[in-house]
């Protein structure tokens, strides 16, 4: 089931950017449906673990393109990024840990961050670069 498309309010028009958008998209929508039918500790686990490497990869890529446009917001941005991998990590331990009502909290947490960021920040990032 998908709760989440990628729609033109969410394209940066960076093309390496928008496809990594994509696949988290993708990532966020296999985590929405594990959450939404009987699924395993182990599903959960394995989804949270593909989240956070993905995450690592995507955000790698986005801060190597800010250092090389001079991004005068490249430490405000990193520091989200950070902030969004240590918030998944607590919730795989959490969820290791057997806090089953984490589900919940783990959904509403990434698909806020993730369209508020793309849409607010990662955007003023694209516009930035569109003018240099």
């Amino acid at each position: 089931m998908e709760l989440i498309k990628f729609e033109k309010k969410f394209e940066t028009k960076i093309k390496e950017i928008d496809e990594q958008h994509k696949v988290l998209f993708e990532i966020f929508n296999k985590l929405y449906s594990l959450l939404l039918s009987p699924h395993s500790l182990n599903e959960i686990q394995d989804i949270l673990n593909k989240l956070s490497e993905y995450t690592l990869f995507h955000f790698a890529s986005e801060e190597k393109l800010m250092e090389h446009y001079q991004y005068p917001k490249l430490d405000e941005h990193v520091n989200m990024h950070h902030s969004f991998i240590e918030k998944v990590e607590t919730f795989k331990l959490k969820y290791e840990m057997g806090d089953m009502l984490l589900n919940i909290h783990i959904f509403t947490y990434i698909y806020d961050w993730l369209t508020n960021h793309i849409i607010f920040v990662d955007k003023d990032f694209a516009n930035y670069t569109f003018k240099q």
